[in-house]
């Protein structure tokens, strides 16, 4: 095979590898992940039995997604990485949703989308979880998001290409991930102003006139913002569905697929501890124990349970 065919192949997994990259920098830059993690404001709450079992269910999820990552091979072909970075993916959904239905205290019914959104209003935007998870634009309004960009002092980062940039510092892994908000923001901007104008309180044939851009404003607004969640969601609908035809090539030469397991290992266990440190606090320390009680029946790598236990009430 060519070494233009092995790069084309790579080409479109080039954006995901550097976006995993430069989380993987700033989740090993956060030192005091701990300290910051155990500051967390979180009013206690009292929970049902049901509610209880929905959250040890929701981690028992997470944790075998992180298993199925953490006793594979490196990442040395393509169909290895399609799966390691599905199972990253499923590892922090459920994650994220058991640490929803302990804010909600409710079980959760919400498909990936509603998920994200909902992840994001409750975690993001009240500061509930660590960078990099807390990146996020509050508005789908362009506007909103170009102000909020300007606001983060980064710069502009060029996510794939041959001649994309390197991550040297903290610098460049930030801007990185907020390239890789700027696309999620592109996506879910235009899909709601293609659903607006079918709107049938929509009089207008395109948003030129100034009242049809106010009202587009408010019905973006209305979408609330764009978060991590969104981001590992889109990633995920690449590998399963816009990329699956690579499934049967050959394995890629490049450094970063060497490293993909050690970068998906890493953001998982810093999401992992996070969703421990807000839980911890949110659940009492009965329910708490339960969970980890629980924990130790099941077959779960025990690096896994270590790190639950580390982090015991």
């Amino acid at each position: 095979m060519s070494k233009l065919l092995k790069y084309n192949q790579y080409a479109g997994h080039r954006p995901i590898i550097k976006w995993l990259e430069a989380l993987n920098f700033i989740v090993d830059d956060v030192n005091n992940r701990a300290d910051n993690g155990n500051n967390l404001k979180v009013e206690q709450g009292e929970f049902t039995d049901e509610i209880t079992k929905e959250i040890t269910e929701q981690i028992l999820l997470s944790l075998s997604n992180l298993s199925a990552i953490k006793d594979s091979p490196n990442c040395l072909t393509t169909p290895i990485l399609l799966s390691n970075v599905n199972s990253w993916y499923y590892c922090i959904y459920h994650a994220a949703k058991s640490m929803i239905s302990a804010q909600e205290r409710k079980t959760s019914s919400e498909n990936h989308t509603q998920t994200a959104k909902m992840f994001d209003e409750l975690f993001a935007k009240k500061g509930l979880i660590q960078e990099p998870f807390s990146f996020r634009y509050s508005s789908l309004v362009e506007s909103t998001r170009e102000n909020e960009f300007d606001s983060q002092n980064v710069t502009s980062f060029k996510l794939g290409g041959h001649d994309n940039a390197l991550i040297r510092n903290y610098s460049d892994a930030k801007s990185a991930c907020f390239a890789k908000l700027n696309g999620e923001h592109k996506y879910y901007r235009e899909k709601h102003e293609n659903e607006i104008k079918k709107k049938t309180d929509f009089k207008w044939s395109d948003y030129n006139p100034k009242e049809a851009q106010d009202f587009r404003g408010d019905k973006l607004n209305n979408k609330g913002g764009i978060g991590f969640l969104h981001c590992a969601f889109g990633v995920r609908g690449s590998i399963d569905y816009r990329n699956i035809n690579i499934l049967h090539r050959d394995s890629f030469n490049d450094k970063s697929i060497q490293n993909i397991n050690g970068y998906l290992i890493n953001i998982a266990i810093a999401f992992i501890s996070d969703m421990i440190f807000f839980l911890r606090k949110r659940l009492p320390n009965k329910e708490y124990q339960d969970i980890l009680d629980t924990i130790e029946d099941y077959a779960i790598n025990p690096d896994l349970r270590a790190l639950f236990q580390i982090e015991k009430a």
